[in-house]
Formats: C-alpha cells, sequence, structure tokens
C-alpha cells in the first residue's frame, strides 16, 4: 500500500504546521511574569567573577504559579540560583499549564 501526497496537499499540511507552531510560541510569549524575585548571586561565583545569562524553563500553571524551573547551562552554581528565584516568581493567570522561558543574568562585575 503506497500513500502519495499531491504538491498542493503537502503545502497545505506543512502551512498548517507551521501555523500550529507560531501559535503555539505567541502563546507561550503571553504569559508575563508580575511578580518576580531577584535571585541571590552565589557568593563563590562573585567572588570568583563567574557571571553569564542563564536561560530557565518553567513550568507555570493555569493561576500563575511556577510549579517546575530547570536549566540546561553547564554552571550549575548560577543554575541553582536562578532556578531557586524563578520558582518564587508569580505569572498572570492563564488557560493552562504551559512552559515560559526566561533569562537570568548574573553580571560579575557587579
Amino acid at each position: 500500500m503506497k500513500y502519495a501526497l499531491s504538491p498542493k496537499s503537502s503545502l497545505v499540511l506543512f502551512a498548517a504546521g507551521l501555523f500550529f507552531l507560531t501559535t503555539n510560541s505567541l502563546h507561550a510569549q503571553s504569559r508575563k511574569a508580575v511578580s518576580k524575585t531577584p535571585p541571590t548571586y552565589p557568593a563563590l561565583a562573585k567572588q570568583m567573577h563567574i557571571g553569564g545569562v542563564i536561560r530557565v524553563a518553567a513550568t507555570v500553571d493555569a493561576g500563575g504559579n511556577v510549579v517546575k524551573a530547570e536549566s540546561d547551562s553547564p554552571n550549575k552554581m548560577l543554575v541553582s540560583a536562578a532556578c531557586d528565584a524563578v520558582k518564587r516568581w508569580k505569572f498572570a493567570p492563564g488557560d493552562a499549564t504551559e512552559t515560559v522561558t526566561v533569562e537570568i543574568n548574573f553580571e560579575a562585575n557587579n
């Protein structure tokens, strides 16, 4: 049994998939943080002038509460501080649980 799509059908499916991805990306960006707890800069990292931007994936429930925060950054000292802070953030309520990516900037020279 062989299934083949016409070029027109393939284009329609591609466009539908692209629309789905774009819509989800825009939806994820619509959740705004309404309360942000600043991270505590780890003393050792500050002393060693270790800094950088940590991207945190925050799972936010419908009520706007962060139920999980994680990062795949290799700098475990800064990741721990960033995730601990983001877990205390509050987001605008939404329709469902979703993942929002936020960036925490640790400036070593401050």
